[in-house]
């Protein structure tokens, strides 16, 4: 069976990345921070990692440029979202996941609190697997 893909976008710290990697049997999308950059396409039954950031003022751009862009050229294949977020920003945690789903009809996997605890590892990848089914 071929592995699921997994689309991710992941600033310098890289939580995002440390999330999904810890992720079995899939196939990691990287999707590029400039929009220079071509998005990448990814196959029917695929999921997309967002991340939420804060930029000390408040949340950053809800979703990022990139990562709009790469929801508008990808939709029609994704599944599910998995948002990644911290805690700390209160009603802001997973915020782009949730505006996402929203915006793009894309039902959210799970949302997970920076680099995912082992619980929510498993429940990620219970919901990769459910999909496969």
């Amino acid at each position: 069976m071929k592995n699921t893909q997994v689309a991710f976008y992941s600033t310098t710290l890289g939580m995002t990345e440390k999330f999904v990697r810890k992720l079995n049997d899939v196939d990691l999308v990287r999707i590029p921070k400039s929009l220079d950059q071509e998005t990448p396409l990814v196959t029917a039954g695929s999921f997309v990692a967002i991340p939420t950031y804060h930029d000390g003022d408040g949340p950053a751009p809800v979703i990022l440029p990139c990562i709009e862009r790469f929801l508008q050229e990808n939709r029609e294949n994704l599944v599910g979202i998995i948002g990644i977020g911290n805690r700390n920003f209160g009603r802001s945690f997973c915020l782009s996941a949730k505006v996402a789903s929203s915006r793009y009809n894309i039902p959210i996997a799970g949302l997970v609190e920076l680099m995912g605890t082992p619980e929510e590892v498993a429940m990620i990848q219970e919901a990769i697997e459910f999909t496969r089914r």
